[in-house]
């Protein structure tokens, strides 16, 4: 039996299923599987394996409008050449109960039994162990009962039927083309996604290009004013040394002027000691020629 249609959901494919009345007159599901993978990731899954299929077998287990209590029972039997819980056991039968109170009575009809093919038989009846060990090995010899002959006679006949094989073929390949729908979907949006990204990224690349070139382009205008203002600086101590050599040249030109004031002073002094000395020359002479014409008159 194969659940599952939607290619964004997990199916599952039921190795065996079975409807029967149990003793109590209710219908009880039978759903058992065979596992050979035990490496650890597995192993580890069968538990939630178990619980995924519960939960497929539940959904289909009341129709709309029916009450919980119509729910049938069910009984998920796992084959498995090892023992998944590590403890060497035979079989393991798992129910689920209270925590707190163990004893407490809990039952919602739901019963998993893990079956180790190669566990300890000690505490185990013949007939399970018989049964296991058909299961490990599904020959002849290993079919010692009635019931292990007539069962292996069905497993023969189905493995011989062609019909019973196309259909499980077909089956295969409608799960693989789920799988494959599901796959190539999952691709594309993921292209879809990458193309997005990809375009976000452009988009950002973009802006980080603008907004570079746009503190280029403010740092070539700071580059510039500064240039400016070092031109501006360099002309203003030019001007700052003109006026100073400016200063300087009215400077040298006042003290010439004061050399030439003093210079035209001197030379003042000189023609009027001169002038000085002419005179008293003159007056020696006048007084002279006096003397000398007293002195005539005197004769």
């Amino acid at each position: 039996m194969y659940f599952g249609s939607d290619p964004d959901q997990h199916g599952a494919i039921l190795d065996a299923y079975l409807e029967e009345e149990d003793g109590e007159g209710e219908t009880a599901v039978y759903d058992v599987e065979a596992e050979k993978e035990d490496h650890e990731k597995a192993v580890k899954a069968i538990p939630k394996r178990m619980r995924f299929y519960r939960a497929k077998l539940d959904g289909r287990g009341l129709k709309a409008g029916e009450e919980y209590g119509k729910l049938r029972k069910l009984i998920m039997i796992m084959i498995i050449p090892f023992d998944p819980f590590g403890l060497n056991r035979m079989r393991h039968t798992v129910r689920k109960a209270c925590l707190e109170v163990p004893e407490m009575p809990y039952d919602d009809g739901a019963t998993m039994i893990f079956l180790n093919t190669k566990g300890n038989p000690d505490d185990e009846s013949e007939e399970l162990c018989q049964f296991l060990r058909y299961a490990e090995c599904s020959t002849p010899k290993n079919a010692i009962t009635d019931e292990l002959w007539n069962l292996h006679q069905m497993v023969d006949s189905v493995k011989h039927d062609e019909e019973v094989s196309v259909r499980y073929m077909r089956l295969w390949e409608s799960e693989e083309s789920i799988r494959r729908k599901a796959l190539e979907e999952g691709q594309a949006l993921e292209r879809i996604n990458t193309e997005k990204e990809k375009a976000r990224a452009d988009e950002a690349e973009a802006r980080a290009d603008v907004e570079k070139a746009k503190t280029a382009e403010e740092k070539a205008r700071a580059d510039e004013a500064e240039r400016k203002v070092a031109e501006l600086q360099a002309i203003i101590e030019g001007m700052k040394i003109v006026e100073g050599m400016k200063e300087v040249e009215g400077m040298k030109t006042v003290e010439g002027m004061k050399e030439v004031e003093g210079m035209k002073k001197v030379e003042g002094m000189k023609e009027v000691e001169g002038m000085k000395k002419v005179e008293g020359m003159k007056e020696v002479e006048g007084m002279k020629k006096v003397e000398g014409m007293k002195e005539a008159s005197e004769d």
